[in-house]
């Protein structure tokens, strides 16, 4: 009795083991405060809390890439000074920051979103406050100066603008402005960055986030004062976008207002993936995408566990949300074949989160031999562990 309990112990040690060990993927979680926290991602979907970074306040959108972070500063107690962009790079056992550098935007520019495009050497702040969009000349990684900041036209508008997203494709790049209910086209030329669309929305709509369809000309576009998703076409060669259809985003009962917050095309380009945030509700809507008749049907309304869902970030098969006013992430599943979620855990973050986004290990798990050739030496400590465990409860129901 006393040899079996010891083999069936060991077989969950085996199994525990190979369950949750580190995948070598880290998630990054920043917003309206002074902390950036870290978590490594486990195989099973479970995330442990790593170390908090000291940072500047009010990273609220940042770039993450292997060991480069790029962040914003939107901080409104200084917007008479206007926020900035800057680099920041982690130390070499992937822990710590350290900044290489930073660029002010000027008085009254305070941005609130940060795209960075190496392909076209450029990175680009929305300005929420100032009603601006600012282009950053870059060179491989770095930040080189502001090259030129856009004030863009109110003319016609229902409020201030309030670019709130840049998107790019192609050579085209789609700014969206929450308070013109305008999506903005800007060609991006070799040294000429030339607005030449101004894509009028319905009043009132509020346009927040846009997500493009991997393998079509479609967009998506989740509006903030409405409680609707637009599906636009895209015409590729003039940069211009036409509103062909809209759906219900949240059905979430109550008297609060419901304001849509991220949208996200799936790595397959079948499932779109949309927020939704009310004091009565958080909800993560889930639409199958028909190519064909270019239209989205709702799948699955996913009840979040908190109300303020602002952001979220996929990878594979895992969903991470922030929660702002819940001051955490909650882990979602996502079925590959019918895109629908599962919940997962609830981790604690600082104080406002209102960015999370998924970071690589700045070193690739395979490691090149003397000879040429590569060995997986991820997680080398423990990577044996499960075989020799196995091989130990292999041997003592032998010798019984």
């Amino acid at each position: 009795m006393t040899l079996s309990y010891l083999i069936w112990v060991v077989c969950l040690i085996d199994q525990g083991s190979s369950q949750s060990a580190p995948t070598g993927d880290k998630i990054v979680v920043s917003g309206w405060n002074n902390v950036t926290a870290t978590f490594s991602v486990h195989s099973n979907g479970e995330l442990m809390r790593g170390d908090d970074l000291d940072v500047e306040q009010g990273w609220s959108w940042l770039e993450v890439e292997d060991s480069t972070i790029w962040a914003i500063t939107e901080d409104w107690s200084m917007s008479d000074v206007g926020g900035s962009v800057s680099r920041w790079v982690f130390g070499a056992e992937g822990n710590g920051l350290t900044m290489a550098e930073k660029l002010e935007l000027g008085p009254g520019n305070t941005p609130t979103h940060l795209l960075v495009d190496k392909e076209h050497g450029l990175a680009f702040t929305a300005n929420i406050g100032g009603g601006s969009w600012s282009v950053i000349r870059m060179e491989g990684d770095q930040l080189v100066e502001v090259q030129e900041t856009f004030l863009l036209d109110t003319a016609g508008c229902n409020e201030a603008s309030k670019p709130h997203q840049t998107v790019v494709s192609g050579d085209f790049a789609f700014v969206v402005d929450l308070g013109c209910d305008v999506v903005w086209t800007f060609t991006l030329g070799p040294g000429n960055i030339e607005m030449v669309q101004r894509n009028q929305l319905n009043n009132g709509t509020g346009p927040r986030h846009m997500s493009f369809h991997p393998q079509t000309n479609l967009a998506f576009i989740v509006a903030e004062y409405l409680n609707i998703v637009q599906i636009a076409r895209i015409n590729p060669d003039e940069g211009s976008l036409t509103v062909i259809n809209q759906v219900d985003l949240s059905s979430v009962e109550g008297s609060n207002p419901k304001y849509g917050s991220e949208v996200l095309v799936g790595d397959t380009g079948e499932f779109l993936y949309v927020s939704s945030r009310s004091d009565d509700g958080g909800v993560l809507a889930v639409f199958s995408i028909d190519e064909d008749q270019e239209k989205i049907s709702k799948v699955q309304e996913f009840q979040l566990n908190g109300t303020w869902p602002r952001h979220f970030a996929v990878q594979g098969d895992l969903m991470v949300v922030a929660d702002q006013k819940g001051a955490s992430v909650q882990v979602l599943h996502i079925d590959q074949v019918t895109g629908l979620l599962t919940t997962g855990e609830i981790y604690e973050t600082p104080e406002n989160p209102t960015f999370v986004g998924f970071k690589k290990e700045p070193s690739d798990p395979s490691t090149t031999t003397t000879d040429g050739s590569t060995t997986d030496v991820s997680n080398s400590a423990t990577s044996h562990v499960p075989t020799i465990v196995s091989f130990v409860a292999l041997f003592l129901l032998f010798i019984s």
